[in-house]
């Protein structure tokens, strides 16, 4: 039967570096601690790149529109945090029928969905998320305690400033300004402020120096390397 090492979550606000970052932690720990890696995918990024895009509400839409925009805005948000938690349950399940060890890596966890929900929907948002994590069996707290390692690294909005929509991007992004990345990260930051394994990592000019700061918080949980990098 498979064991599960570890369950790290990479998360951090808009233009973070999350994507990457987990294809070379993803390489990293499978040859430095010779286990299995499973990324569980960001739920949001798996709605958006299937075209379910939700609506931006502007100053020129009737109350109708509006009313119907914001609709499905609450839809989309609740289901990314109740996507998000049931992939995470099904993948954390699967592991155990798998043979070897696995470390799981997520992009975003479901605790990310709190600091959304606060941000633009407000109490109506964090009684949402409550409940979703009620359905699922968890609170904040408890399901803050699954995570062996979150890894919270600092957007690159810091640094620089982007567009809406930079052309050759991979994912579709929601925040048109350095400011809106940055209000998300705070929002981010408020959800994990009680985690008890959270790090956060700053954006740097060089990525290599953030992956190994990252590095360093994964041999903290998994050891030290059993294997030889070439």
């Amino acid at each position: 039967m498979g064991q599960l090492k570890a369950c790290i979550g990479i998360t951090g606000g808009p233009m973070s570096g999350k994507t990457s970052s987990l294809v070379a932690l993803k390489n990293y720990i499978e040859k430095a601690f010779g286990v299995g890696v499973i990324i569980i995918p960001e739920s949001a990024t798996f709605l958006l790149n299937a075209n379910i895009i939700p609506p931006k509400i502007t100053e020129d839409m009737s109350e109708e529109e509006k009313t119907n925009a914001m609709q499905t805005l609450n839809t989309f948000q609740g289901g990314i945090t109740i996507l998000q938690g049931t992939m995470e349950d099904f993948f954390m399940k699967l592991v155990e029928s798998l043979p070897g060890n696995y470390v799981l890596l997520l992009d975003r966890t479901r605790i990310d969905g709190g600091g959304y929900e606060d941000l633009y929907f407000g109490e109506k948002g964090r009684e949402r998320f409550e409940n979703n994590l009620k359905d699922q069996g968890y609170t904040r707290d408890s399901v803050l305690k699954i995570y062996d390692l979150v890894i919270f690294l600092g957007s690159y909005a810091h640094l620089i400033d982007f567009s809406e929509k930079q052309k050759g991007e991979e994912t579709i992004r929601l925040e048109g300004n350095a400011k809106e990345a940055l209000k998300v990260e705070d929002a981010l930051l408020e959800v994990y402020k009680n985690c008890p394994n959270v790090a956060y990592i700053p954006a740097t000019e060089n990525i290599e120096d953030k992956l190994e700061q990252m590095k360093k918080e994964v041999d903290k949980v998994l050891g030290n390397p059993v294997k030889i990098l070439i």
